[in-house]
């Protein structure tokens, strides 16, 4: 079976934010997210959509998690992404992306 919770929490938890899911917590057991029809249960480490098991390629397409963005969460897998360092990092990350050099500008 595919190891199902390896998206960093935090890129997970801001997409659902984003994407309009209202969150519902349950202590000492995971977190409950629920948009229209559809529920996606995280429990014990591991996503359901509707009961379903849901795979990491599914929930990024699902909430549109940019597959940079979870690159950039396992390369600086010893810092935290929401600590002071990883915000800084994943954020140059998005604008160097979004601002790219071209190669007019390089002489």
């Amino acid at each position: 079976m595919e190891k199902i919770n390896n998206i960093n929490y935090m890129l997970v938890h801001e997409a659902f934010a984003r994407d309009g899911w209202t969150m519902y917590h349950y202590f000492m057991r995971g977190n409950k997210w629920v948009k229209g029809n559809d529920t996606v249960t995280c429990f014990r480490g591991g996503y359901k959509l509707n009961g379903e098991p849901l795979s990491n390629e599914r929930m990024a397409e699902m909430l549109h998690i940019d597959r940079r963005a979870i690159a950039v969460c396992e390369a600086i897998a010893p810092h935290e992404i929401h600590g002071a360092y990883g915000r800084a990092f994943l954020e140059g990350v998005r604008w160097a992306d979004a601002h790219p050099i071209s190669e007019n500008r390089i002489k």
